[in-house]
């Protein structure tokens, strides 16, 4: 089921399908006159129908007021009267806005919507009843009564009836509304009856309508719609009965729950089924009886709808929480063939929403809003538009030429999801690829190798993709040393992200195919174990879900921000936006693929039951969440100025505890645990103070005694220092003495004084007196007037 909202030249249609009971689908919602989108990321204060005020000028615009009452014409006329101004229409008294809102068809007719009452209105009291709704009832009934046999009856049963009905809402209904989609058929069908087919056709299904509504006078689009409304409200009634059996059944032969991991289990189940009805309340109170039954499959209205509540918060929530009363009640009754029942009715429901409420939507509303090739990173919340082909990045026809060629630059290393897709063989990049996928390939089919070779080839390629190309990317928007380097080689900005986006690609590809050949090589029986028993088939199933929301998680946020914006291409080139843009997934939380695109790794891990494999992907996304708030945060604070700081349900969650603290400090038994906590807190807080204060003086003092020691050390080793340079001084000079003494000692006197010529000690005119017979003394000549430098040498010698 779905809802969705275009406000285009004040045109609103919304279309929804839900199972009465259980089951339900996804919304789109758009504020722009082009496309179709989530719901607006900024809250508001309730659902609001513009259709009701749009309708009070019926007259005005043509409507056809023939199906209203007397009554209920002079009150349109009234509100037409009225509606001369803007102020004079929202001064309106409540009559008027009970006007009816308007539909169109086709042909250009417009025409006024008549209420209609909502399943639980129509079933619920019987003075509502008319003879659709008695079959409703009856066969309800009827599958009640197999409530008797509740113990006896086998489950294989309860299957087969809810397997029944759930085939008749998704083929049935999907069959029936494709065709109308495509060829009206069940208008041509209703248009088309005998005058006693059509008396039998009115009586059962306008029973339960109101005086406001003339099957004569309304148009056929709308009494087919009301024919379908008849047919679904049967088959979404009976669908919801029946899984409800299905689970009592399962649950009465669980029996109640006993020990913890029971009891734990029926509280977390129960509050699933809790929340799932605050999801179907919330939007039936958005959408109406209109949208509930794919009524803009047979006719459009005018007005706006305004969704809040679930649909600010969730994609397509009916398609997706919605169901998570299916989970629940798996888990109260610990039954694993509830639960293989609930995720297979699940996932039909999802096909459902792919190939018939999807194409419906591209069809009556037109293609979605043009997405921007590139922007801000893949796991931002940013989606900012930086082609190449940009008008932004020049206007002049070389400019232009420019453009063009950046963009085939660009468009030349383009890769799909996984890089795959667009694969050619005689590329220099995708030589690359294949040469490392054969590597890895050919390595995990090679029999001599153990697991611990595939999980340490598993570590090395996370740790390059998040660590080094996190650290390029921190590098490039802090310093730009990529493109820089680039420039260096004479290649362009365009070029250099060119280049980086083929080492993105190659590194995103390889890592998923190395943990695909590690889990078959850590676990290498899972492929054939996966169905043998029940908990494998459920753990399997359960592993299957993680890897679609993972991959849609991942599709999504492509499509939302561009292939270029994935490979962070807002590192490397000028942003074409002064503010990020939220669409998409990004409308509901700021970083997808950080928080969603790691669950395949999870689903991987729980489906072959390897606890190595669920300790890498925890690590994986740890890493991933590390880089994301120490490389991109940054970087978009640094790009934009404008950012969101939560995604919608994150500020939802943040309201919430805020009013449950507001309403909690009213209780004075609260009030008095807050008090006495925050006094307990502050004197523990005051003791921890002064213990870390004494602690910090005796640290400080043991500081300063440790300096004033090394101080004391240090003088103590400069003193050391200086007798052992003044030891070593006199030890040297002594022994030059020794040498000295010991060289002269071996010398006669002409060898003196021949060496004190040499180096310029005596004089030429010198003389021996050979009556020194026992010492040799040398003496000067008369003539010579340096006698005491004579006699110094002279007592030297001796």
């Amino acid at each position: 089921m779905r809802n969705r909202c275009r406000s285009s030249s004040g045109s609103v249609s919304g279309t929804s399908d839900t199972d009465g009971s259980i089951g339900g689908g996804p919304d789109e919602c758009s504020t722009s006159s082009g496309g179709i989108s989530s719901v607006s990321a900024t809250p508001s204060p309730g659902p609001h129908l513009a259709e009701e005020d749009a309708g009070a000028d019926a007259d005005a615009e043509g409507v056809d007021t023939t199906l209203l009452t007397p009554s209920a014409r002079s009150g349109a006329a009234a509100a037409a009267a009225s509606s001369s101004s803007a102020a004079a229409s929202s001064a309106q008294p409540p009559a008027a806005k009970a006007t009816p809102r308007i539909g169109y068809v086709s042909s250009g007719r417009r025409f006024p919507v008549p209420r209609t009452l909502d399943m639980v209105d129509s079933l619920a009291f019987p003075r509502n009843w008319g003879p659709s709704e008695v079959v409703v009832v009856s066969t309800l009934a009827l599958n009640c009564l197999s409530l008797l046999g509740l113990r006896s009856i086998p489950v294989g049963f309860f299957v087969a009836l809810f397997a029944f009905w759930r085939l008749a809402y998704n083929i049935g209904l999907g069959v029936l509304l494709r065709s109308q989609s495509h060829s009206s058929v069940v208008t041509r069908w209703v248009e088309g009856l005998s005058p006693k087919a059509t008396a039998v056709v009115k009586r059962a299904v306008t029973g339960s309508m109101g005086a406001d509504y003339r099957w004569s006078k309304a148009p056929v689009e709308l009494n087919a719609w009301l024919v379908f409304r008849a047919g679904a409200m049967l088959v979404l009634a009976n669908d919801g009965c029946t899984y409800v059996l299905l689970a009592a059944k399962c649950m009465a032969d669980a029996g109640l729950p006993t020990g913890p991991g029971g009891v734990a289990a029926a509280a977390i189940g129960a509050g699933l089924v809790a929340f799932c009805y605050w999801a179907k309340s919330s939007a039936h109170r958005c959408v109406g009886d209109f949208a509930w039954y794919w009524g803009d499959f047979f006719f459009l209205m005018d007005g706006e709808l305004v969704f809040d509540g679930v649909f600010e918060l969730f994609p397509h929530p009916m398609y997706t929480v919605g169901y998570a009363a299916y989970y629940g009640c798996a888990l109260i009754s610990r039954s694993y063939t509830l639960l293989l029942t609930s995720m297979v009715a699940h996932a039909l429901q999802l096909l459902f929403l792919v190939a018939i409420e999807e194409p419906h939507i591209q069809r009556t509303y037109g293609p979605k809003a043009a997405k921007p090739a590139s922007g801000a990173p893949g796991t931002t919340s940013t989606a900012v538009s930086v082609t190449p082909s940009s008008p932004k990045l020049g206007s002049s026809s070389s400019g232009s030429a420019m453009a063009a060629a950046a963009a085939s630059a660009v468009a030349a290393t383009a890769y799909d999801a996984l890089g795959l897709a667009q694969l050619e063989p005689l590329r220099q990049g995708d030589l690359a690829l294949g040469a490392l996928l054969t590597h890895v390939v050919v390595t995990g089919l090679w029999p001599g190798l153990n697991s611990s070779y595939y999980m340490a080839q598993l570590v090395a390629w996370r740790l390059a993709h998040w660590g080094g190309l996190g650290t390029l990317l921190y590098r490039q928007s802090v310093r730009a040393s990529w493109t820089r380097a680039a420039a260096a080689r004479g290649d362009s900005p365009t070029a250099a992200f060119a280049q980086w986006k083929r080492v993105y690609y190659t590194s995103a590809v390889v890592n998923r195919v190395v943990f695909f050949v590690a889990a078959a090589r850590v676990a290498p029986g899972w492929i054939s174990s996966c169905l043998a028993t029940p908990a494998a088939a459920a753990r399997t199933a359960l592993g299957a879900g993680l890897g679609a929301i993972a991959f849609y998680a991942t599709r999504s946020a492509r499509d939302a921000i561009g292939e270029d914006a994935a490979a962070y291409a807002d590192f490397f080139l000028p942003p074409t936006r002064k503010a990020p843009v939220y669409t998409g997934v990004f409308r509901y939380v700021n970083h997808p693929t950080a928080a969603l695109g790691c669950l395949g790794a999870y689903g991987m891990a729980l489906t072959t039951g390897s606890w190595t494999l669920g300790a890498v992907a925890a690590a994986s996304q740890l890493a991933h969440v590390a880089f994301v708030y120490t490389v991109e945060v940054p970087h978009m604070t640094r790009l934009y100025a404008r950012r969101r700081d939560a995604a919608a349900l994150e500020r939802a969650l943040r309201r919430h505890a805020a009013r449950v603290a507001a309403a909690a400090d009213g209780v004075p038994l609260v009030r008095d645990v807050k008090v006495r906590v925050a006094d307990g807190v502050a004197a523990q807080s005051a003791r921890l103070a002064a213990e870390a204060a004494g602690v910090v003086g005796a640290v400080g003092g043991m500081g300063r005694a440790i300096a004033e020691r090394r101080e004391t050390l240090r003088a103590d080793i400069r003193a050391l220092k200086h007798r052992l340079r003044s030891h070593d001084l006199y030890l040297k000079a002594r022994a030059v003495r020794d040498g000295a003494v010991t060289s002269l000692q071996r010398l006669d006197g002409d060898e003196v004084v021949a060496l004190l010529e040499r180096v310029g000690l005596a004089n030429p005119a010198l003389w021996m007196d050979s009556d020194s017979d026992d010492e040799g003394v040398l003496r000067r000549c008369r003539s010579s007037g340096d006698v005491g430098s004579t006699a110094q040498v002279s007592q030297t010698v001796r």
